[in-house]
């Protein structure tokens, strides 16, 4: 019970500021209790697991952060990602993952590109902060990889495959996206041109030539062609599309003359590409201005105007 748990924890912490760091009630609270309050070994045994390496993980990222910066860069993160892979139980091992394999550095590059956008994307600053890190749902996703399935039953293979296909950080998810690259690129060249770009697609999505042409206009490319860190920020992005990191991504697309806002010309130009593509799959679609319309009164814009601001960035042009 929770007094059991306040003494067990007195007794390995002894300092009441180390305590109350480690979360004394609001960890209790967050265990599996039953009907008396009394929390199960097992899950006491894995929050203990938790915030020993909460606290291992905070060791190994200060030893990345020599000036005390409290900011890790691209750099640094690659270390850190590479010194986790060992210690994670669904990655150790894998012949895909060890140094000198030619896919490594992609998986490297799948895990930090994720963390840089979704922790540091709407700085656009190419650093995240060490605490952001820490206490962000990214970290934990990686470190979910580490528990082993302890279900005891024959759904532990399913779910645990479930897991995997879910989760950004597993090798199962980087091999797909990678894969995905190798289909993209026609040529072969290891870089995607627009053209190439443009048979991206999803289940109920596809993208538009002005999309891409302006894409490439916005993100760093190299004689025009884009690398597979190009490449996975835009995968990522269109994953965390409605949060803020990936809003502020496609937002620069969309904000063609750079002025924090988006006016009628700009919805014409993109929609419109739109329009034609479903007319070329045989569709009847909307008239092109009602479609604007309908934009507009969505975000609830009145009179019509001359251009949408930052503040409707939630719109999904």
């Amino acid at each position: 019970n929770y007094d059991d748990f306040t003494r067990a924890l007195a007794a390995a912490l002894p300092f009441p500021s180390k305590r109350e760091a480690v979360g004394g009630a609001r960890l209790f609270l967050s265990l599996h209790l039953d009907a008396y309050g009394r929390a199960r070994a097992t899950s006491l045994h894995r929050a203990a697991c938790t915030v020993a390496q909460l606290l291992s993980t905070r060791i190994d990222l200060a030893a990345l952060d020599p000036g005390n910066t409290g900011r890790l860069d691209e750099p640094a993160l690659e270390s850190f990602v590479q010194a986790c892979v060992p210690k994670i139980r669904r990655l150790a091992g894998h012949s895909h993952l060890r140094p000198g394999h030619s896919f490594e550095p992609f998986y490297v590059a799948h895990c930090t590109r994720k963390l840089l956008l979704a922790l540091g994307g709407r700085r656009r600053c190419g650093w995240v902060s060490v605490e952001e890190l820490l206490l962000s749902p990214q970290l934990s996703d990686l470190f979910s990889l580490c528990a082993a399935d302890d279900n005891g039953d024959g759904d532990g293979a399913a779910a645990e495959s479930a897991l995997e296909e879910g989760c950004w950080f597993s090798l199962q998810r980087a091999i797909k996206v990678y894969r995905k690259f190798l289909e993209l690129d026609g040529d072969h060249d290891g870089m995607l041109t627009s053209d190439e770009l443009l048979q991206f697609g999803e289940e109920g999505m596809a993208l538009t030539p002005a999309f891409c042409e302006r894409l490439f206009e916005v993100v760093h490319t190299y004689d025009g062609r884009l690398d597979y860190k190009g490449y996975l920020d835009f995968v990522i992005a269109l994953d965390h599309r409605g949060e803020a990191a990936g809003l502020a991504y496609f937002w620069r697309v969309l904000d063609l003359h750079s002025r924090g806002s988006i006016g009628l010309f700009e919805l014409h130009y993109f929609i419109r590409d739109v329009v034609q593509g479903l007319l070329d799959a045989g569709d009847e679609p909307t008239e092109l201005e009602n479609i604007i319309d309908e934009i507009i009164d969505l975000v609830k814009v009145s009179p019509p105007p001359r251009s949408l601001g930052a503040d409707h960035r939630g719109v999904d042009v």
